[in-house]
């Protein structure tokens, strides 16, 4: 039911809900303020999602004299405040009058509710079956509703026709062949990798203390590092150590010494078309331009990372 209503309930609209049986003790006759208008909603929410229920045209004049008679109810309670002397009585007028007057908030909230859902749902069916309104949803619709179907209808047709019959109504989703799969994109983050002074304790940190998964060191001789990864349930976080005295990691710990975040390697799906693409854009490939087989067995190409907001990123074909 609240989904129908719509915003999310202010203070006042949650009293309401906590007093909405509540008894007006200044006006007995009145009782149970909200009950009607609750049920129009909870009318909707039974009706299954295609379909439109018929319209409570006995509850809506109900709920619009409920509305008309709190609101008169408060007009006087107002004069009395303004008329009394005595002001001991004062905090209760006061107290009715809020409370009436939340309650024909929510009847309002509640009418507005109703006809946007049905008025939600009878566009549905023009895009979904066309202009003609189905014989057993005609039936529940009131006089006026079929009056603005038939008006939407009209200027949706005519909006269509000026688009040189163009029919909107239909392939409102492009299909995925004719998606333009030449563009690559990036894909899911494969690991963010670390460069530790000291990879054994590293792994056994992960290992044994943390209860990751991790892989043995493996040497790497043509990218000059020593990897571990350990794994995790949406990524990986891959463990750097320098190998041999070109290393390129090296500069890196020499500038810290404890080790520390070194880049993000992401996942794409046409690391060639990236290349190319990345080139254009001014964006530098570091090394001769060209990929080299990484870790995992599939091409990798390494971002200039002034070019990429100062972090140095690592393309990796994603594996197919």
């Amino acid at each position: 039911m609240r989904a129908l209503i719509g915003p999310k309930e202010n203070q006042a609209s949650q009293v309401y809900y906590r007093t909405l049986w509540w008894t007006d003790v200044q006006r007995p006759s009145l009782k149970m303020y909200g009950r009607r208008a609750t049920d129009l909603i909870r009318g909707l929410d039974r009706a299954a999602e295609n379909s439109i229920p018929p319209y409570n045209g006995e509850t809506v004049r109900a709920v619009c004299e409920e509305i008309k008679d709190i609101f008169e109810a408060n007009q006087q309670d107002t004069g009395r405040l303004q008329s009394q002397a005595d002001t001991s009585s004062h905090q209760n007028i006061l107290h009715s009058i809020h409370f009436r007057h939340i309650a024909m908030e929510r009847n309002k909230r509640c009418l507005v509710a109703y006809h946007y859902n049905r008025a939600e749902r009878l566009r549905s069916i023009r895009w979904n079956l066309g202009g003609i309104i189905p014989r057993e949803i005609r039936s529940t619709l009131s006089e006026k509703e079929v009056e603005w179907f038939n008006s939407y209808n009209t200027e949706l047709t005519n909006y269509m026709m000026e688009l040189d019959g163009l029919n909107l109504t239909v392939h409102q989703r492009p299909p995925k062949e004719h998606f333009i799969h030449a563009l690559w994109g990036l894909g899911r983050l494969n690991h963010v990798a670390v460069v530790t002074p000291d990879i054994q304790a590293a792994r056994t940190m992960y290992k044994e203390v943390f209860g990751a998964t991790v892989s043995e060191v493996v040497p790497l001789p043509e990218h000059g590092v020593y990897t571990v990864f350990v794994e995790l349930p949406n990524t990986k976080i891959e463990l750097l150590h320098p190998l041999g005295e070109k290393s390129p990691v090296q500069a890196f710990l020499d500038k810290n010494k404890s080790g520390g975040m070194h880049h993000l390697c992401i996942e794409v799906d046409d690391i060639e078309a990236a290349i190319a693409e990345l080139k254009k854009r001014n964006v530098r490939i570091l090394g001769n331009g060209k990929t080299k087989i990484g870790a995992h067995g599939l091409p990798v190409v390494f971002l200039h990372p002034k070019d990429c907001g100062g972090v140095l990123i690592e393309l990796e074909l994603a594996h197919k």
